[in-house]
């Protein structure tokens, strides 16, 4: 959007006073303009594209929209990478209401409208925010997932138009499946990605326990339906559901560890036989090698997401002390040493997940990493034997 245009844009959202008239010249009796209209739009999950997950919202005057989730999403790697180191910036873009309506209505989304009625002052309030982000070189922010994304950036507007009564609110809409008071973020970053269990184990091993804690009604409106929930108990501005979508309104429930429990145990068996059954010895020795390169990766992973990103969200998983770098040395001659050693260190991390010191869910990937660990040290042991038969 040129220069131009957000200029055009942003006086069209100030009121001026009417130009022409002079202390002589009688004002002329005409009818009073209409206040601007206000609404916004929330729009439902699209498991189609990982940013379009939790869904999206817009907060519309008259027939502009205002739509803060625009960024460049041409290159995902790099800007998966900026979002881990909390460098990703995004900015407000405006369309006709008729356009965002169309796109979403094009994608198969849930779309819901909510007129608010704001009064005189709080419309004023709005409006001038709206205007200042329409400055050029005032569009741009720098994303959070969960404090300062498109959903919250309309939250916090629309708190402050309507004097705090959003943060007034005190329940959270109901979940499929039940969800207790408005849950934690890791709760609804798993809800989100629920059809993707790979991205959910990722994010339980690179999400630290600063993600478990229950969060309020006001913090979890970073989520378009719980935001869609708030205005209606706020400001009494029922939805109206305008399209239902292939997705449906809503986040599914939270899938849990279960998700891809069944991947990690099965994974952690199939390794577990070919080191331990009788069989070819190679077989076994490239179980070994496959293992102890898996276990590698993934704690190489852990280790360098915990240490690229500044993120307080990141920051104290057990994840890499769960599974090691290091752990490569279970295929060469060290590894009893180093697998009893690991073994040791797992029931240190394991006795803080059972005893409830940590709320981290690593009890699967910890199992089936420690199977691994301990069927090869235990093929360590028997090796002697086997050489005089």
């Amino acid at each position: 959007m040129g220069r131009s245009l957000l200029s055009v844009l942003a006086a069209l959202l100030i009121a001026a006073p009417a130009a022409g008239e002079t202390a002589a010249t009688p004002p002329q009796t005409a009818p009073a303009a209409a206040p601007p209209q206000v609404y916004v739009l929330t729009m439902g999950p699209d498991t189609s594209v990982l940013f379009r997950h939790w869904g999206h919202a817009a907060l519309c005057v008259d027939a502009r929209c205002f739509n803060y989730g625009v960024t460049d999403f041409s290159r995902p790697v790099g800007l998966g990478i900026e979002v881990l180191r909390g460098e990703a910036v995004f900015w407000v873009g405006v369309t006709r209401y008729e356009d965002t309506l169309a796109d979403y209505l094009g994608a198969d989304r849930s779309v819901f409208r909510q007129d608010l009625d704001l009064g005189p002052e709080g419309r004023k309030r709005l409006l001038d925010r709206l205007a200042a982000d329409l400055v050029p070189g005032r569009s741009e922010y720098v994303y959070d997932h969960f404090s300062d994304n498109c959903t919250t950036r309309i939250r916090d507007y629309l708190n402050e138009a309507s004097g705090g009564a959003l943060e007034r609110v005190t329940t959270a809409p109901n979940v499929p499946g039940g969800l207790e008071g408005s849950g934690t973020w890791r709760t609804h970053v798993r809800r989100g990605l629920a059809v993707r269990p790979s991205l959910l184990w990722l994010t339980d091993m690179g999400l630290g326990p600063a993600v478990d804690r229950e969060v309020t009604p006001y913090e979890a409106m970073f989520l378009p339906e719980v935001l869609r929930h708030g205005l209606e108990e706020a400001l009494g501005a029922p939805p109206v559901r305008l399209h239902l979508g292939r997705d449906g309104d809503v986040l599914p429930r939270d899938p849990g560890s279960r998700a891809y429990a069944p991947a990690a145990a099965g994974l952690a068996a199939l390794l577990v036989a070919l080191i331990l059954l009788p069989g070819p010895p190679r077989l076994a020795a490239g179980a070994v090698a496959v293992g102890a390169g898996i276990l590698t990766v993934v704690g190489l992973t852990a280790l360098v997401t915990g240490l690229m990103s500044p993120l307080p969200i990141f920051r104290g998983s057990l994840a890499v002390l769960a599974v090691l770098p290091s752990d490569f040395l279970l295929a060469t001659r060290h590894a009893r040493w180093y697998g009893a050693l690991r073994l040791m260190g797992g029931g240190l991390v394991g006795a803080a997940l059972l005893f409830g010191w940590t709320s981290q869910p690593l009890g699967w990937t910890l199992g089936a990493a420690m199977a691994v660990v301990l069927a090869i040290v235990l093929r360590g042991i028997r090796k002697p034997h086997g050489k005089g038969r």
